[in-house]
């Protein structure tokens, strides 16, 4: 399929092709400086990702996540946290040139995700139009500023989305090549491990677009060297910190321990019968929830550390979940329906003051409903790259339907939707305007 850029105004011009994008980005950056200046804007991350920033930059010890003094964690994936340590390390933990430069590399993944996007849908056969306002959407509309601003100084958001927008970017490039090396096959399947390493659901789904590119484009005679340099790539980049987590956790966790603790907060009795869901997220939170809450410390300090806590958790909702296979089927579907369509109670749920949280909802149900659609018609229409948007789009979401979603974890598919949403109206409109001879 190829691009409809022929087709738009100035088509061939620098301003369309170089500059307009650029200048998007320009302006994206300076809205989110002066949102950063308003009394009411948060000045520090925080969270269990920050606990552990603060701690390495102490120690170099990847620990403390739930509070000062807790030990080693393997709750969070360490490489956004001890990025952040290191500039603490070096600058001062929380000074304002250490947050000053935390937040310019948070803004430059973000910005580095965009523009990604950007030349991957190019790939696609997007049309121009439809990259621009796709770009302008995420850059100029306050949907994340505090995520991309502040939150991800610490957290692996901004590393994540950066990182599976780079996979995929380099994945099309490669699905466009006559022929595909080992050195090729090498440097995706080092991209993925670091990927799953950073973010593991997109990682699976990086994954499973390798194995899709290894089955339509190597000859079967190819397939074994493939699968065992892939193979040998992920060892490479997971088995210190497996190592590590088996000498300090005593567990050989391959990536993160918290799986119990968030099953646990997503899938028990109360979530299922309590309507004012706002409510019962903070009661269960404070219930069970370890972070900087004594009563949630002493519970997991008395089970036996992080590791046994969440163990303890998973066992006891696995047990709600056998004698209550409806509520947990109900429980699934809400958070399949949440995680594509969120409610409005998700940018207060942590007690924050929600600012034009209507339009956010609403904008946010339009690019689910009208990305998921344009998805479906690429699909439908076998435009080749789709079969990797999809993947890329909605695999993440799988573990999601396990646990309580929030709005964070919504970022990692949110910029492809977005693409896709505008992708799907420019090309209508482009059909609607066919026999004028003219298109977006």
């Amino acid at each position: 399929m190829k691009s409809t850029e022929a087709g738009s105004p100035h088509a061939g011009g620098k301003l369309w092709r170089v500059w307009a994008p650029l200048a998007i980005i320009v302006i994206g950056v300076i809205l989110r400086v002066a949102w950063m200046q308003l009394p009411s804007s948060p000045a520090l991350s925080a969270g269990e990702a920050s606990n552990v920033a603060r701690t390495f930059a102490r120690t170099g010890v990847v620990g403390d996540a739930f509070f000062h003094g807790a030990g080693p964690t393997a709750h969070v994936m360490p490489v956004a946290p001890v990025i952040a340590g290191l500039v603490y390390r070096a600058f001062g933990v929380e000074s304002v040139l250490s947050e000053a430069i935390l937040t310019a590399w948070s803004l430059l993944l973000v910005f580095a995700a965009f523009w990604m996007l950007f030349r991957s849908f190019e790939l696609a056969g997007s049309p121009l139009l439809a990259r621009l306002g796709a770009l302008a959407t995420l850059c100029v509309l306050p949907l994340n500023f505090s995520l991309e601003a502040v939150w991800f100084r610490t957290w692996d958001g901004g590393l994540a989305a950066a990182g599976g927008a780079a996979f995929l970017l380099v994945l099309l490039r490669l699905d466009r090549k006559a022929q595909i090396s080992v050195r090729d096959i090498a440097g995706t399947g080092l991209l993925a491990a670091a990927l799953l390493f950073v973010s593991p659901p997109l990682g699976v789904a990086a994954y499973a677009c390798g194995l899709v590119l290894l089955v339509t484009r190597l000859p079967l005679r190819r397939w074994g060297a493939a699968f065992g340099i892939v193979i040998a790539a992920m060892v490479i980049v997971l088995s210190p910190w497996a190592i590590r987590n088996a000498m300090v956790m005593g567990s050989p966790i391959l990536l993160r321990d918290n799986f119990g603790l968030e099953f646990a907060q997503g899938n028990y009795e109360a979530a299922v019968t309590n309507p004012d869901r706002s409510a019962q997220f903070r009661a269960r939170r404070k219930e069970i929830h370890p972070y900087e809450n004594p009563p949630a410390i002493a519970k997991m300090m008395a089970s036996g550390g992080e590791v046994a806590y969440s163990k303890a958790l998973e066992a006891e909702t696995k047990a709600w979940v056998a004698e209550n296979p409806t509520g947990f089927a109900a429980l699934v579907v809400r958070h399949l329906t949440e995680f594509l369509f969120p409610p409005a109670w998700y940018w207060t749920a942590y007690g924050e003051a929600g600012r034009g949280t209507i339009v956010k909802v609403a904008l946010n149900w339009a690019f689910t409903a009208l990305g998921l659609i344009g998805l479906a018609v690429g699909l439908v229409r076998r435009f080749p790259t789709y079969r990797y948007l999809a993947l890329m789009t909605l695999l993440p979401i799988l573990p999601y339907l396990l646990v309580q979603p929030i709005i964070r974890y919504r970022y990692i598919v949110l910029g492809l939707l977005v693409f896709l949403s505008w992708d799907l109206t420019v090309r209508l409109l482009n059909g609607a305007r066919h026999r004028f001879g003219r298109k977006a």
